[in-house]
């Protein structure tokens, strides 16, 4: 595997992890329980398997992604969805 797959695979498990943690905390509503899975979901892909360059450019990037779920998903609305279910 080269340098240059790696650095893309990466970056796509930086997303991957990173807005699906996000996209269940926004369905789901985030309880205290599930705050660590959605910070190593968040933490472990951007900080740990990346370059400089690919986290200057993927952080603003998952902002973005999880500022537009925010907008979709408000907590307001997850929560009703939620009751709604139980």
């Amino acid at each position: 595997m080269s340098f240059g797959r790696l650095r893309t695979y990466t970056v796509g498990l930086a997303f991957l992890a990173s807005l699906s943690g996000g996209y269940v905390a926004a369905v789901l509503g985030n309880s205290q329980a599930q705050l660590p899975l959605t910070g190593l979901c968040t933490f472990v892909a951007v900080v740990f398997l990346q370059t400089g360059l690919d986290v200057a450019c993927v952080v603003p990037a998952l902002a973005l992604g999880h500022a537009l779920m925010l907008i979709v998903w408000p907590p307001e609305r997850a929560w009703r969805w939620r009751r709604s279910w139980s």
